[in-house]
Protein backbone atom coordinates (compact mmCIF):
# COMPACT_ATOMS: atom_id res chain seq x y z
CA UNK A 1 0.00 0.00 0.00
CA UNK A 2 3.34 2.34 0.95
CA UNK A 3 4.39 1.56 -2.85
CA UNK A 4 1.21 2.23 -4.31
CA UNK A 5 0.91 6.05 -2.72
CA UNK A 6 4.69 6.44 -3.29
CA UNK A 7 4.14 5.94 -6.46
CA UNK A 8 1.03 7.63 -7.04
CA UNK A 9 3.25 10.76 -5.02
CA UNK A 10 5.65 10.32 -7.38
CA UNK A 11 3.03 10.53 -10.46
CA UNK A 12 1.23 13.67 -9.14
CA UNK A 13 4.33 15.59 -8.64
CA UNK A 14 5.41 14.81 -12.42
CA UNK A 15 2.21 15.49 -13.60
CA UNK A 16 1.83 19.06 -11.64
CA UNK A 17 6.01 19.56 -13.06
CA UNK A 18 4.82 19.01 -16.52
CA UNK A 19 1.51 20.97 -16.87
CA UNK A 20 3.67 23.88 -14.45
CA UNK A 21 6.47 24.32 -17.35
CA UNK A 22 4.13 24.19 -20.19
CA UNK A 23 2.22 27.07 -18.97
CA UNK A 24 4.62 29.35 -18.02
CA UNK A 25 6.46 28.05 -21.61
CA UNK A 26 3.53 29.38 -23.20
CA UNK A 27 2.93 32.09 -21.53
CA UNK A 28 6.30 33.02 -22.25
CA UNK A 29 6.28 32.48 -25.69
CA UNK A 30 2.45 32.63 -26.58
CA UNK A 31 2.39 35.97 -26.41
CA UNK A 32 5.32 36.90 -29.16
CA UNK A 33 4.15 33.85 -31.16
CA UNK A 34 0.74 35.75 -31.42
CA UNK A 35 2.31 39.47 -32.04
CA UNK A 36 4.50 37.90 -35.00
CA UNK A 37 0.95 36.20 -36.73
CA UNK A 38 -0.84 39.50 -36.04
CA UNK A 39 1.93 41.21 -37.65
CA UNK A 40 2.09 39.03 -40.57
CA UNK A 41 -0.89 37.38 -40.99
CA UNK A 42 -4.51 38.37 -40.52
CA UNK A 43 -6.20 38.74 -36.89
CA UNK A 44 -8.08 35.68 -37.31
CA UNK A 45 -4.56 33.43 -37.78
CA UNK A 46 -4.19 33.57 -33.67
CA UNK A 47 -6.45 31.28 -32.49
CA UNK A 48 -4.87 28.82 -35.09
CA UNK A 49 -1.91 28.52 -32.88
CA UNK A 50 -3.22 25.66 -30.49
CA UNK A 51 -4.51 23.80 -33.47
CA UNK A 52 -0.83 21.72 -33.62
CA UNK A 53 -0.97 21.10 -30.23
CA UNK A 54 -4.26 20.12 -30.60
CA UNK A 55 -3.33 17.24 -33.04
CA UNK A 56 -0.34 15.98 -31.52
CA UNK A 57 -2.64 16.16 -28.57
CA UNK A 58 -5.16 13.98 -30.23
CA UNK A 59 -2.28 11.00 -31.37
CA UNK A 60 0.15 11.49 -28.26
CA UNK A 61 -2.79 11.92 -25.72
CA UNK A 62 -3.93 8.31 -25.59
CA UNK A 63 -0.82 6.65 -24.76
CA UNK A 64 0.62 9.01 -22.49
CA UNK A 65 -2.45 9.61 -20.37
CA UNK A 66 -4.23 6.10 -19.48
CA UNK A 67 -8.34 7.00 -19.34
CA UNK A 68 -9.39 6.52 -15.59
CA UNK A 69 -12.72 5.75 -14.79
CA UNK A 70 -14.13 5.63 -11.27
CA UNK A 71 -16.11 3.37 -9.43
CA UNK A 72 -18.46 6.44 -8.03
CA UNK A 73 -18.91 8.44 -11.28
CA UNK A 74 -22.01 9.61 -12.20
CA UNK A 75 -23.73 9.96 -16.12
CA UNK A 76 -23.01 13.30 -17.36
CA UNK A 77 -26.21 15.98 -16.67
CA UNK A 78 -27.01 17.60 -19.81
CA UNK A 79 -29.05 20.08 -18.12
CA UNK A 80 -26.79 21.22 -15.82
CA UNK A 81 -24.15 21.65 -18.97
CA UNK A 82 -26.89 23.48 -20.75
CA UNK A 83 -27.98 25.58 -17.82
CA UNK A 84 -23.91 26.61 -17.47
CA UNK A 85 -23.56 27.56 -21.02
CA UNK A 86 -26.46 29.71 -21.29
CA UNK A 87 -25.41 31.95 -17.85
CA UNK A 88 -21.64 31.79 -18.79
CA UNK A 89 -22.85 33.04 -22.35
CA UNK A 90 -25.49 35.50 -21.54
CA UNK A 91 -23.46 37.22 -18.65
CA UNK A 92 -20.57 37.27 -20.90
CA UNK A 93 -22.68 39.12 -23.63
CA UNK A 94 -24.31 41.46 -21.39
CA UNK A 95 -20.73 42.96 -19.56
CA UNK A 96 -19.12 42.97 -23.45
CA UNK A 97 -22.09 44.86 -25.27
CA UNK A 98 -22.05 47.98 -23.40
CA UNK A 99 -18.56 49.04 -25.08
CA UNK A 100 -20.60 48.97 -28.13
CA UNK A 101 -24.41 49.38 -27.54
CA UNK A 102 -25.41 52.80 -26.84
CA UNK A 103 -28.75 51.58 -25.39
CA UNK A 104 -28.39 49.45 -22.29
CA UNK A 105 -31.36 47.53 -22.22
CA UNK A 106 -30.11 44.67 -23.57
CA UNK A 107 -27.10 44.08 -21.72
CA UNK A 108 -29.11 44.70 -18.24
CA UNK A 109 -31.49 41.84 -19.47
CA UNK A 110 -28.71 39.42 -20.28
CA UNK A 111 -27.33 39.75 -17.36
CA UNK A 112 -30.32 39.50 -15.02
CA UNK A 113 -31.84 36.42 -17.26
CA UNK A 114 -27.91 34.92 -16.93
CA UNK A 115 -28.27 35.46 -12.97
CA UNK A 116 -31.26 33.72 -12.82
CA UNK A 117 -29.88 30.82 -15.15
CA UNK A 118 -26.99 30.84 -12.88
CA UNK A 119 -28.91 30.48 -9.67
CA UNK A 120 -30.94 27.93 -11.10
CA UNK A 121 -27.69 25.97 -11.83
CA UNK A 122 -26.55 26.53 -8.36
CA UNK A 123 -29.61 25.20 -7.20
CA UNK A 124 -29.91 22.02 -9.52
CA UNK A 125 -25.98 21.66 -8.70
CA UNK A 126 -26.61 20.87 -4.81
CA UNK A 127 -29.70 18.69 -5.48
CA UNK A 128 -28.22 16.49 -7.24
CA UNK A 129 -26.22 12.77 -5.88
CA UNK A 130 -23.41 13.58 -8.58
CA UNK A 131 -23.45 16.91 -9.78
CA UNK A 132 -21.27 18.55 -12.54
CA UNK A 133 -19.72 21.13 -10.26
CA UNK A 134 -19.89 19.90 -6.78
CA UNK A 135 -20.54 23.53 -5.01
CA UNK A 136 -20.11 21.97 -1.51
CA UNK A 137 -15.86 21.94 -2.53
CA UNK A 138 -16.40 25.63 -1.38
CA UNK A 139 -17.53 25.12 1.90
CA UNK A 140 -13.79 23.92 2.02
CA UNK A 141 -12.34 27.42 3.88
CA UNK A 142 -8.43 27.14 2.36
CA UNK A 143 -10.28 25.55 -1.32
CA UNK A 144 -12.25 28.89 -1.27
CA UNK A 145 -9.53 31.16 -0.33
CA UNK A 146 -7.25 29.82 -3.16
CA UNK A 147 -9.84 29.39 -5.51
CA UNK A 148 -11.27 33.20 -5.08
CA UNK A 149 -7.41 34.48 -5.36
CA UNK A 150 -6.44 32.77 -8.37
CA UNK A 151 -9.39 34.42 -10.11
CA UNK A 152 -8.38 37.98 -8.72
CA UNK A 153 -4.69 37.45 -10.20
CA UNK A 154 -5.65 35.69 -13.50
CA UNK A 155 -8.62 38.87 -13.68
CA UNK A 156 -5.33 41.46 -12.82
CA UNK A 157 -2.84 39.44 -15.12
CA UNK A 158 -5.11 39.51 -18.05
CA UNK A 159 -6.53 43.31 -17.48
CA UNK A 160 -2.66 44.35 -17.02
CA UNK A 161 -1.31 42.77 -19.89
CA UNK A 162 -4.21 43.98 -22.42
CA UNK A 163 -3.91 47.64 -21.22
CA UNK A 164 -0.24 47.23 -21.72
CA UNK A 165 -0.05 45.77 -24.93
CA UNK A 166 -2.82 49.07 -25.89
CA UNK A 167 -0.68 51.49 -24.26
CA UNK A 168 2.73 50.25 -26.83
CA UNK A 169 0.57 49.82 -29.69
CA UNK A 170 -1.54 52.56 -29.77
CA UNK A 171 0.37 54.90 -27.35
CA UNK A 172 3.80 54.11 -28.58
CA UNK A 173 3.36 52.80 -32.07
CA UNK A 174 5.22 49.40 -31.52
CA UNK A 175 4.34 46.65 -33.50
CA UNK A 176 2.39 43.48 -31.88
CA UNK A 177 5.50 41.51 -32.39
CA UNK A 178 7.58 44.60 -30.48
CA UNK A 179 4.61 45.12 -28.17
CA UNK A 180 4.91 41.42 -27.08
CA UNK A 181 7.84 41.52 -26.51
CA UNK A 182 8.05 44.59 -24.30
CA UNK A 183 5.30 42.69 -22.44
CA UNK A 184 7.97 40.66 -20.43
CA UNK A 185 9.42 42.04 -17.25
CA UNK A 186 12.40 41.57 -18.54
CA UNK A 187 12.18 43.86 -21.29
CA UNK A 188 10.68 46.49 -19.25
CA UNK A 189 11.11 49.76 -19.97
CA UNK A 190 10.56 50.03 -23.52
CA UNK A 191 13.31 52.88 -23.85
CA UNK A 192 16.03 51.04 -22.18
CA UNK A 193 15.19 47.48 -23.46
CA UNK A 194 16.73 45.07 -25.98
CA UNK A 195 16.33 44.99 -29.96
CA UNK A 196 12.66 43.52 -29.66
CA UNK A 197 11.62 47.12 -28.30
CA UNK A 198 13.01 48.61 -31.26
CA UNK A 199 11.39 46.25 -34.76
Amino acid sequence: MTGRYDRDQRQRGQAIAVWAGCQFTGGAFGPVFGGFLLQHFWWGSVFLVAVPAMVLLLFVGPVLLPEFHSDHAGRLDLGSVGLSLVAVLLMVDGIKQPTVESVPVVPAVALVVGAVVGLLFVRRQLRLETPLLDLRLFRNRPFTVVLVALVFAGVVMAGTGLMVTQYLQSVLGFSPVASACCSHPWAWPPQSAPWPCRC
